[in-house]
């Protein structure tokens, strides 16, 4: 009757052990696959920031303007409120155009 028992603990352990090391063989496989295209990913990454830098900066450094004429700053501080201004104004008309849509659909 032990035998039987024994055998039977045998054998419930290799199949266990068996389902257990296919699912981790499986989980490897998704792994590897998954760090191949991580490393490609950093490849194109480091290239692309490799372009970037030897763009130069995306914007130009504003000069320090402490000493300047303040005829010249109120001139460049009005020009920069007119500009938003102007980005805001333009903001505004596209929420116009989509609030009026909005209140055609819920008629």
């Amino acid at each position: 009757m032990w035998f039987w028992i024994w055998c039977a603990l045998v054998l419930g352990a290799g199949v266990g052990a068996f389902f257990l090391g296919r699912d981790l063989w499986r989980r490897l496989k998704v792994m590897l696959r998954a760090g191949t295209g991580l490393s490609q990913a950093l490849e194109r990454m480091s290239v692309r920031v490799d372009e970037l830098t030897a763009a130069g900066p995306a914007t130009t450094p504003r000069p320090v303007t402490v000493f300047s004429d303040p005829h010249d700053e109120a001139e460049r501080v009005a020009e920069r409120r007119r500009l938003r201004r102007s980005r805001a104004a333009a903001r505004r008309a596209g929420h116009a155009d989509r609030y009026e849509r909005w209140r055609r659909i819920d008629l």
